[in-house]
């Protein structure tokens, strides 16, 4: 099982009083100063609830949630795992039965400086080289937040030190899984699949 929703933040009053977060959201956003920040957790953790209410059977709203020794925030409800991302006025959550991780940017400006500094050679080579624009590099970012996201680590795990880029034939590494929307780049990694194609992507009106 492996669904993907999203959905726009703009829409969302982001000092209003919440009912039904999980005291982690909550959490999260007692030290959140910033309109939009508040939106993008909110429309996260919107986004979270809709998705366990559809497939979270025989769990309790709002839901439990733990972080791991790095920091990594986990359903405490076996079977069920949990991811989201958000950039600009989009958020998006992906629930899988395996562990995953999920990301989502709008297409930024390439960079060759960034990619020199923190992309692995074959990365360097595959955007700098053959001079694709910025919704490969938009792509290459989410593919490589995405598996830190997994992963656990975070920024403690070097850019550089694992590879993302698709083949001759255009497909990417087993686990991972890209598709653009709009301005918008969503990536998935799930660890130890060959596939991380959602059975369903959903978008969900946010108010």
């Amino acid at each position: 099982m492996l669904k993907l929703y999203y959905g726009d933040v703009g829409a969302l009053d982001p000092w209003a009083a919440w009912e039904g977060f999980s005291a982690y959201r909550l959490e999260r956003l007692s030290g959140v100063k910033s309109d939009r920040a508040r939106r993008q957790g909110i429309g996260a953790e919107l986004l979270l609830l809709e998705a366990l209410k559809r497939e979270g059977e025989g769990l309790c709203l709002p839901p439990d949630i733990g972080r791991d020794p790095g920091g990594k925030p986990f359903l405490r409800f076996p079977g069920l795992y949990f991811s989201v991302a958000h950039s600009e006025n989009l958020s998006v959550c992906a629930l899988a039965d395996s562990p995953l991780g999920a990301d989502v940017q709008k297409r930024r400006k390439m960079n060759p400086a960034l990619v020199r500094r923190f992309f692995s050679q074959a990365e360097q080579r595959f955007l700098l080289d053959e001079e694709r624009g910025d919704d490969a590099f938009s792509m290459i970012w989410s593919l490589k937040e995405a598996f830190l996201k997994a992963d656990g680590l975070g920024l403690r795990r070097p850019l550089s030190s694992f590879c993302v880029i698709p083949d001759a034939a255009g497909e990417l590494p087993p686990g991972f899984w890209h598709e653009r929307k709009g301005d918008f780049h969503m990536a998935l990694f799930l660890p130890g699949r060959s596939s991380a194609k959602p059975d369903m992507i959903k978008e969900i009106t946010l108010l």
